[in-house]
């Protein structure tokens, strides 16, 4: 009985929780979530950490509009937020939208700027680079000085941005970097930032969702050094090309532009690339699986009435003892 007490008290206050509230608990559940899968999955290989960080984002994404579903023919007078919590909320994502936006158009104006890099010799490497990374659409390979490192930009129309630098590089060190960036084309990593920006401007007050989208960033850049090792690239001579990059850069490798991913923890990627291949393989699809289970039973169990009857029934069974009353507009509801 006690139990079917609690229970019922945590029902009453869930009918009384703006949907919004609830789509940023759910969100946390399913980052702490995925967070545990990867854990798990700690010794597959990076693409299937990236798919699960991803996966978890892309669903809360979905939350709110879910969340506000779920909710139907609440009572509105007991759903409601304070106004002025909900435009903290409104500034709030606004103003990291417009960051968002502000990124992309100065992105787009540095690539619009930046000089084409003529060299027969590197049109020849990036032809060869694409047909061994599969990759059939053209991309465009161009030098500004407001890069300190490579990177690409764009998804119908790739581009990738190399610093003056690039003089400096081997042979070799040339074919690891425009291997890396044509994978990042190749697994689509632009537009899953955009994405991820979205995620974080709607979520910007959950911590959670902000490390979630950090650890994705990093298990890209992981993801393409795996794909360029997998490539024949060998692992030690990858990482010296990383190292080459940097100290060949006369610039902080964070002072370029604010809105890309950038190339990452260089200390933490040079590990990873060093250490033991990775083991695991093919589990990443039944943890993606428990990830969309759990959204799921989240939002049941979070939304009584309609969405779970037996949760209502539990709690009014109980407010004969608990002496706290349901809200009439859900006891109607049902």
């Amino acid at each position: 009985m006690i139990q079917s007490i609690w229970w019922a008290r945590m029902v009453v206050t869930l009918v009384h929780v703006d949907w919004r509230v609830l789509a940023a608990i759910r969100a946390t559940v399913i980052i702490a979530l995925a967070a545990a899968l990867v854990y798990f999955l700690r010794q597959s290989p990076a693409p299937d950490r990236h798919r699960l960080w991803a996966l978890s984002l892309g669903l809360c994404l979905c939350l709110p509009a879910v969340s506000a579903l779920v909710a139907g023919e609440a009572d509105a007078a007991a759903l409601a937020v304070p106004h002025w919590l909900f435009a903290v909320w409104l500034v709030g994502a606004a103003a990291l939208l417009l960051r968002a936006l502000i990124g992309v158009t100065i992105a787009t104006r540095v690539s619009r700027s930046a000089k084409p890099v003529e060299d027969h010799e590197w049109g020849s490497l990036m032809a060869d680079v694409r047909g061994a990374m599969g990759v059939s659409r053209r991309v465009a390979l161009r030098t500004t000085r407001d890069v300190a490192a490579p990177i690409t930009l764009g998804w119908l129309r790739p581009v990738v941005l190399i610093p003056p630098e690039h003089v400096t590089w081997s042979d070799e060190c040339r074919h690891a970097v425009l291997a890396h960036e044509i994978a990042h084309v190749r697994r689509h990593d632009w537009p899953l930032q955009l994405l991820e920006r979205l995620v974080c401007a709607l979520y910007w007050f959950l911590p959670p969702v902000h490390w979630a989208a950090g650890r994705r960033r990093v298990e890209a850049e992981r993801a393409c050094d795996e794909m360029v090792v997998a490539r024949g690239v060998p692992r030690a001579a990858y990482a010296r090309h990383l190292l080459a990059v940097a100290e060949a850069s006369s610039r902080p490798l964070g002072s370029a532009l604010a809105f890309t991913p950038g190339v990452g923890d260089l200390d933490e990627r040079v590990r990873a690339i060093l250490g033991r291949p990775p083991a695991m393989r093919g589990r990443w699809s039944i943890a993606a699986g428990g990830i969309v289970a759990a959204g799921v039973a989240t939002i049941v169990v979070t939304a009584p009435g309609p969405v779970c009857p037996i949760a209502m029934e539990v709690a009014q069974a109980a407010t004969a003892v608990n002496g706290t009353a349901l809200p009439s507009s859900t006891v109607a509801s049902r």
